[in-house]
């Protein structure tokens, strides 16, 4: 299922993807270069979220420098890529550098965006550069999953995007560039998988390419992966696929192999046997005997904690106030406060359990916040961390009391 070919492949198709993974001639290069270390997106799984690399001084390749590189390199490229994990278009100078790479007409000449910056006259350098492809960068096929992905994008602003550059290819009469949506797979879009196909038949994409969430340490995200469910995902994929597969216009070139359930299970299970049975680890901070009797604007939280299998997330509950709404309330009788950041270095823990392959990156931190806790009152709050597993077990990792009064509201 993986990079599967397009449909109805002959000998001369085959042929010429050999020539391009095994060229031959005086056009063996493929280069992949980064104009901008820019991008104006803070997307929760991608290295942009970090705060040092979303805010670190901005560095774009100028023009002059980029002729220089090109004269000695393109002549010898069969393909281009402006774009190694950072987003062209924050670039000043994108359309001229578009015009400079025009000059050596590279074969395949790409570049990965998220689509929102582009003008109507940007549109037009790309299409005037012979730019063969663009790739969008969506993750979500409605306005709410997008914008909750692709933080800082606008669903209705890349949308209009896309179209401009497909009603500028009708108008000029060329089918370059092709256009293809590159999609993250994760637990937020996965229902909507089907959709994709529908919006890129509306938008003119031809093309769709998925690959799964790549984790992060310290976003997060680790809920977000679809190894968590493996059965729902193979049912949603088997449906995108079937109906990507009834399309006229749109063709999935890349996506990856199903999951094998049995095979997961047996894991579980052996691990099951020859490890722990649960979740384990502890609260480091605050301790038993630094716990404040009350608590102003935040407290931070923090410890480690191991699985057999995979820890997937560690979570900050409470107990619930009186009047709270029975839906707040989960299974274990609590409601939950905050999401720890997980996956921090801990060598210490590391050397303790060197049998855990992640014993190294167990740490975890919360900061909660006092309107967090409910309504100031005398009465204390019980707040549990809790550790969730690959496997689907819960386990308490400490209790901790706190007293949020009213006397503290101006803290």
């Amino acid at each position: 299922m993986a990079g599967a070919a397009p449909r109805c492949a002959d000998a001369n198709t085959l042929n010429g993807w050999a020539r391009k993974l095994a060229p031959l001639g005086p056009r063996s290069l493929k280069l992949v270069w980064d104009i901008s270390n820019k991008c104006n997106l803070r997307c929760k799984m991608c290295h942009f979220a970090y705060d040092e690399v979303f805010h670190r001084p901005a560095q774009y390749m100028t023009p002059e420098t980029f002729a220089r590189l090109a004269a000695q390199a393109l002549p010898r490229a069969h393909t281009l890529i402006l774009s190694a994990g950072n987003e062209p278009m924050t670039s000043p100078w994108f359309s001229r550098i578009l015009e400079i790479a025009a000059q050596y007409e590279v074969p395949d000449f790409l570049f990965i965006t998220n689509g929102t910056r582009m003008t109507p006259k940007i549109a037009e350098a790309i299409v005037m550069a012979g730019v063969t492809q663009v790739q969008i960068s969506i993750d979500g096929a409605t306005k709410a999953t997008y914008e909750a992905i692709r933080r800082g994008g606008n669903f209705d602003k890349l949308c209009k995007n896309i179209r401009t550059l497909t009603a500028l290819k009708r108008r000029v009469g060329r089918t370059s560039p092709q256009l293809q949506f590159n999609i993250v797979l994760m637990r937020s879009n996965l229902k909507e998988l089907d959709q994709f196909v529908d919006l890129a038949e509306d938008l003119g994409v031809e093309w769709i390419a998925a690959r799964h969430l790549l984790v992060m340490r310290g976003l997060g995200v680790e809920h977000e992966s679809l190894s968590l469910l493996p059965e729902l995902a193979n049912k949603h994929f088997r449906q995108f696929l079937a109906r990507a597969e009834a399309s006229d216009s749109v063709r999935v070139i890349s996506f990856p192999d199903f999951f094998n359930v049995d095979l997961m299970r047996q894991l579980a299970l052996d691990c099951r046997v020859v490890d722990l049975e649960q979740a384990f680890g502890v609260i480091d901070s605050p301790s038993d005997h630094a716990v404040p009797e009350h608590i102003g604007s935040s407290l931070v939280i923090e410890g480690w904690a191991l699985d057999s299998v995979m820890l997937t997330g560690v979570t900050i509950e409470r107990s619930p106030w009186p009047d709270e709404l029975a839906s707040m309330v989960n299974e274990r009788g609590l409601v939950h406060v905050t999401d720890a950041i997980t996956g921090l270095d801990r060598p210490d823990v590391g050397e303790l359990y060197p049998e855990f392959d992640a014993s190294d990156r167990c740490g975890w931190r919360a900061s909660v916040r006092a309107d967090m806790l409910g309504p100031r009152g005398d009465d204390a709050v019980t707040l549990k961390v809790i550790a969730h597993s690959l496997r689907g077990t819960a386990t308490d990792l400490g209790t901790r009391r706190l007293t949020h009064q009213a006397s503290m509201a101006g803290a």
